[in-house]
């Protein structure tokens, strides 16, 4: 019983601590190996990390959404929002080791919000078991870990992604968003799947103030009525905050999408039959993808999906719609 009460009463602080010396396992392991590979300097794993501190240290310099100095506006660096968190050391006239390293430390500090963000949902929508199970996944997964450590904006946009989510489940209920619609800002400045997602929020939340606003069928049984006002300027936040990035590159660029995006767009093809070879062989493309997820990143031979793998995941994702779809009687979140 006395371990049962300290663990209630101290439960989060246990958890974040553990949250951190995981992470500082993980930085500590991390930063080994990359003295191993560069002779003892620190480094990033892509050349997309690189151009975000580039960019950032234009932005210091004083041209903003300028690659080099001298160079036409462009806006390569994909996220909005990810440079300016990288512009301290640049500011400040730090060597390139002390950038890096800020890079990392930031990716350092979205993975451990990140971590507590995933428990505290879990344990919302299942319980202790499901905090637990989420908080596990999390920090068991090799693939966040690279991401959030690789310098780029996953780090940022995977923590701003959770504190959107967080922020919709504890506000629907009373059909009112005062934190979300701001928040949704920061979604959609993080990554372009950012403001899409702000727009899914924009959605939801329109739903949810109908709802509110209409006749509650279940009146009768004494649930709760709510009344609040309809379409407003605030309901209409989200939307902006989902074109945000979009017109941002229009002003800056003449493109709605970023540089990087038009590089690999299909309507950005120049030859109409490229753009038909592209558009005829699409259901390849999105093969390969869905190959690439089923087989864990791990592919074998000639790209070949391991069939153990394949029906692994292949029945986890069909569990998942299946409960995700077809609830149990009664209700459960």
């Amino acid at each position: 019983m006395r371990a049962g009460s300290f663990l209630e009463r101290h439960g989060r602080v246990l958890v974040a601590l553990l949250v951190v010396l995981v992470a500082a396992f993980h930085a500590g392991r991390l930063y080994h190996a990359e003295e191993n590979l560069t002779e003892g300097e620190i480094s990033l794993p892509l050349d997309d990390s690189f151009i975000y501190l580039q960019y950032s240290r234009a932005i210091a310099e004083g041209h903003p959404f300028v690659y080099t100095k001298g160079n036409a506006p462009s806006t390569g660096a994909t996220s909005l929002a990810y440079p300016f968190l990288l512009l301290p050391p640049h500011l400040l006239q730090m060597p390139p080791a002390f950038a890096i390293g800020w890079a990392l430390g930031l990716g350092l500090l979205g993975y451990v919000l990140s971590a507590l963000l995933v428990a505290r949902l879990g344990t919302r929508l299942g319980g202790v078991v499901g905090g637990a199970l989420g908080l596990f996944l999390f920090l068991a997964s090799p693939f966040l870990l690279w991401g959030y450590m690789s310098g780029m904006e996953i780090a940022l946009y995977g923590t701003v992604v959770l504190v959107c989510f967080r922020a919709y489940l504890r506000e629907r209920d009373a059909a009112r968003f005062p934190s979300l619609r701001w928040w949704l800002f920061a979604l959609a400045a993080s990554r372009p799947e950012g403001a899409v997602l702000a727009g899914v929020f924009g959605v939801l939340m329109l739903v949810d103030r109908m709802r509110a606003t209409s006749s509650d069928p279940a009146g009768a049984r004494g649930t709760r009525r709510f009344s609040v006002p309809g379409i407003g300027l605030d309901t209409l936040l989200p939307f902006a905050a989902a074109a945000l990035p979009f017109l941002v590159n229009l002003l800056v660029s003449g493109s709605i999408e970023a540089t990087s995006s038009q590089a690999k767009s299909i309507f950005a093809e120049p030859y109409h039959e490229t753009r038909r070879a592209y558009l005829t062989g699409l259901h390849q493309v999105w093969w390969s993808i869905g190959k690439a997820y089923l087989g864990m990143m791990e592919l074998g031979e000639d790209q070949k999906l391991p069939v153990t793998l394949a029906w692994i995941n292949g029945l986890g994702v069909l569990l998942f719609l299946l409960f995700s779809f077809v609830p149990r009687r009664p209700r459960w979140t």
